[in-house]
């Protein structure tokens, strides 16, 4: 039996999954502001940019959250993230915590629900980020790290 081509680029399924998540958040970094804002607008910018890389490809945030390979894009959009949040006066720790629920729980957990939404939950839950929207009322969604692209068969 012959391999798919692709496995001769990568060592197997895994490998795949992760190459996919680098590039979906290489994107998140290429969308980052260069310009200088203050530290909440800067974080504000950098949650944007990885909700939509991650909403431009089918099944996005399963297949960021499912990764975890310690690869460029991953540790350059992170590092960024957290020197940002330093920058409104967290302490290192505290930053790192902050950065990860931000990234983990809040816009991992909400585009994981809109991908999965049917019919009509899509709609409200676009109108939850519409401008001017406040989000006090709306609980954080619970950590979808561990959601893994992973469990299913091996090709």
């Amino acid at each position: 039996a012959h391999l798919p081509t692709i496995y001769r680029l990568v060592d197997g399924k895994d490998a795949l999954f992760d190459e996919m998540a680098e590039a979906i958040l290489a994107k998140a970094l290429d969308d980052a502001p260069t310009a200088p804002q203050d530290w909440a607008d800067r974080v504000k910018s950098l949650a944007a940019g990885p909700r939509s890389a991650l909403l431009s490809r089918r099944d996005g945030a399963r297949i960021v959250g499912g990764n975890y390979a310690a690869k460029r894009a991953n540790l350059t959009f992170i590092d960024t993230l957290v020197g940002s949040v330093q920058a409104g006066g967290l302490a290192h720790e505290h930053a790192l915590w902050a950065a990860s629920s931000l990234l983990c729980s809040y816009v991992l957990g909400e585009v994981l629900e809109q991908q999965g939404a049917a019919g009509g939950e899509t709609e409200t839950l676009e109108g939850c980020f519409a401008p001017g929207t406040t989000h006090t009322s709306r609980p954080a969604p619970s950590c979808s790290c561990s959601t893994s692209t992973r469990d299913s068969p091996s090709a």
